[in-house]
């Protein structure tokens, strides 16, 4: 049985684990990613961070990640499932468990940095209403195809660091 529960401090082995092992499959890791994985250590809030566990091991991970100054509430960022789990609907469940927990929130504008060959990424996201949005990413080489929901998508959205409060936030060292 597959549980999805808030991450914690015992978990950031595994969070960093799983996200450099589904980016390396594809692409070398950029300084962002370090960066990001690091400051993930003690959580995003105000955003949240969500882990998939199985048999009492961390499977996947979510983070939706503030974005101050933006049209969007979050950043959909660091997803990743373990390569021997794929298959078993892990992602589908941790980005509906994170999207309910957005709402909940009363936030639904959501934003995603991926790739055009995240093909299972990209289906999964538009099941869940991502449309896919002008741009690409500043913040990350391999972030040619922007997703979102939940905002008028009209105007391109070009991320910068100002627009995410976890690069940002001075509580984070």
């Amino acid at each position: 049985m597959i549980e999805v529960r808030n991450y914690t401090a015992d978990d950031y082995e595994d969070f960093c684990r799983l996200n450099i092992a589904w980016i390396g499959e594809h692409w070398q890791l950029e300084p962002r990613d370090y960066e990001e994985m690091e400051q993930m250590r003690q959580g995003v809030e105000p955003g949240f961070m969500l882990v998939a566990v199985e048999a009492g091991q961390v499977v996947g991970t979510i983070a939706f990640l503030p974005m101050d100054g933006s049209v969007y509430d979050y950043e959909l960022a660091k997803f990743a499932v373990d390569r021997n789990c794929r298959g078993k609907g892990i992602g589908r469940l941790l980005l509906q468990a994170a999207l309910n927990r957005a709402a909940s929130e009363g936030k639904q504008r959501i934003y995603i940095i991926t790739n055009k060959r995240c093909f299972s990424a990209i289906h999964l996201y538009e099941a869940f209403g991502f449309v896919q949005i002008p741009g690409v990413s500043e913040q990350f080489v391999r972030g040619d195809y922007l997703m979102a929901k939940g905002a008028d998508h009209s105007t391109p959205f070009v991320p910068n660091e100002s627009t995410n409060t976890l690069l940002t936030a001075s509580r984070y060292p």
